[in-house]
């Protein structure tokens, strides 16, 4: 572990609505999803607690705040250390409508230092010490991390187009580290097109969609000045902060965008004409990529799709030890399954499980009522449903408080009724 993550704070997102996956954050905000029956928001603050990074401000909503502020405080979470300051940032109602730029201005006041952005709905076993390490020796202005092989698969329900959302990227495939020279996502593709000049500039280099922007990234602290500085058009920092930047890398930035983000030149003079005299201004924007594979991390789930957060689920399980003590193990009902159930199932302990239940493959979140003589294959159950005595739920997805009546199949189905969240 390096000892100098204490030079950067930690800034989790956890305000967005999941509008990728309503079938599921239609009755539960996407931060409390369970994972391994553990909201999915505290995988986030897991990956700092792991790399030593104790400051932190998780950037929240008004459908969720209340509730991430009460699991907090409650020891209900697994713990985190005592030393880890979490502030809690309420961007009230404007969350819905705001984009991370937005957000970020909103707390550029609390952000003292440079600075790690991790998303919330991120589940992984990452070490950002190699990373923070490349951040570091190459002087980098922001570095991203992609990934080749986050997790997917299968969804629930009906048959469906569920591919991967891709980024596009452009990276000199022979230089290590790699520097980032274009990242956009595919639904700005069309509108953000790469330049000629960056293939007749820069050797080596392809176009590819092979990595995904996971969602995690170190930033200079000076890049919310440049943040501030912009119109209300820009309000993504995926969408449009990133590709900005990366415009400016390439070209060559004025001393205008260079102070907002290095601070004014120590040296400035008055007199142009003495060359002996003038202090050159060699700031230089440099953004890299770093890529997530083995040993930072063994596995990648960008959960904001129903795939890579079913996926989730099932590499905690299999990887429970990296993430909990032997105690949490077992209080979670990890490892040690009833009767019935598999170890790649996730049931919650306040379920009410009847007799000859058999559970595989699926996700059951908390109080739920499972009659004797149900089966549930590969689905998920949301919070409070009731699968009736003798019912077949296989691969499909039941609503918060849905009834399923007894004897009935579900199969490659949704069965869900849209209410609103209960705190």
């Amino acid at each position: 572990m390096l000892k100098k993550t204490q030079e950067f704070q930690g800034i989790v997102l956890v305000g967005g609505y999941g509008s990728r996956m309503p079938e599921l954050t239609d009755d539960i905000p996407k931060p409390l999803l369970p994972v391994a029956n553990v909201p999915m928001f505290w995988y986030a603050l897991d990956i700092l607690r792991k790399n030593s990074i104790m400051d932190v401000l998780m950037l929240t909503n008004e459908r969720c705040h209340a509730r991430i502020n009460q699991l907090l405080s409650d020891g209900s979470l697994p713990p985190l250390p005592s030393e880890m300051k979490i502030e809690l940032v309420n961007t009230g109602a404007h969350g819905r409508d705001w984009g991370t730029i937005q957000a970020l201005r909103q707390v550029q006041d609390r952000i003292r230092n440079d600075f790690i952005v991790v998303s919330g709905d991120i589940v992984s076993d990452l070490k950002l010490d190699y990373m923070l390490e490349q951040h570091r020796a190459e002087g980098a202005t922001l570095t991203v991390l992609l990934s080749e092989n986050t997790l997917s698969g299968p969804v629930p329900g009906p048959v469906s187009d569920n591919g991967k959302y891709r980024d596009f990227t452009i990276i000199p495939a022979d230089q290590d580290p790699p520097k980032l020279l274009y990242l956009v996502p595919e639904e700005d593709f069309e509108e953000e097109p790469p330049h000629s000049e960056l293939f007749l500039n820069n050797r080596n280099v392809r176009l590819s969609s092979r990595f995904e922007n996971c969602n995690i990234m170190v930033m200079k602290r000076g890049l919310l000045n440049v943040m501030r500085s912009l119109d209300d058009s820009f309000t993504s920092v995926n969408c449009d902060f990133i590709p900005y930047l990366l415009k400016l890398q390439s070209g060559h930035p004025d001393a205008t965008i260079n102070n907002l983000i290095f601070g004014t030149v120590p040296k400035k003079l008055n007199d142009e004409s003495d060359e002996e005299e003038q202090t050159k201004d060699e700031r230089t924007i440099k953004c890299y990529a770093y890529y997530a594979k083995i040993p930072s991390c063994t596995f990648m789930a960008h959960c904001n799709t129903i795939g890579p957060y079913f996926c989730a689920n099932k590499a905690v399980l299999n990887s429970a030890k990296q993430f909990f003590t032997d105690d949490m193990i077992e209080h979670l009902r990890i490892g040690k399954p009833d009767p019935g159930m598999d170890g790649k199932s996730t049931v919650h302990m306040s379920v009410e499980v009847g007799q000859n239940v058999r559970i595989t493959g699926s996700i059951v979140m908390r109080q739920c009522k499972i009659g004797s003589g149900a089966k549930i294959h590969n689905s998920i159950i949301l919070e409070g449903a009731t699968i009736g005595a003798k019912c077949v739920v296989s691969n499909s997805i039941v609503g918060a408080k849905e009834v399923v009546p007894e004897g009935e199949r579900v199969t490659n189905s949704i069965q869900k009724t849209v209410r609103n969240f209960e705190v």
